[in-house]
């Protein structure tokens, strides 16, 4: 028996909205979410964004730095990442740098 799922089984009303610009984004750092997203979404709900964001990374090799994503009821969240791979391959910052400003902020697009 198959133990994979696929997406359709994760249906969501949450959908990502195209990107207006490309980037070398990958959202892997720790994840970050305001005291709005914790008490409006559920947690099956933001688990549900943060994969789908991550296949999406996967798919483009990268994102631009800003994903927003819209629910059928036309609330928005927006994740936030604030590293690019670009300065993580970098000598640009020390190893500690790179662990402590390498996360991403979801929160809800009202909270910015």
């Amino acid at each position: 028996m198959n133990s994979q799922k696929t997406n359709s089984q994760f249906s969501t009303p949450w959908a990502r909205k195209p990107q207006e610009q490309e980037g070398d984004y990958f959202f892997a750092g720790s994840v970050f979410m305001t005291s709005g997203v914790q008490s409006t979404l559920e947690s099956q709900e933001i688990l549900s964004i943060i994969a789908d964001l991550r296949r999406a990374v996967k798919s483009e090799n990268g994102l631009d730095y800003l994903q927003v994503y819209s629910h059928q009821d036309g609330r928005k969240v927006w994740i936030i990442d604030t590293l690019p791979k670009s300065r993580l391959d970098s000598d640009e910052l020390s190893q500690t740098e790179k662990v402590e400003h390498n996360y991403f902020t979801i929160l809800l697009s009202e909270e910015y």
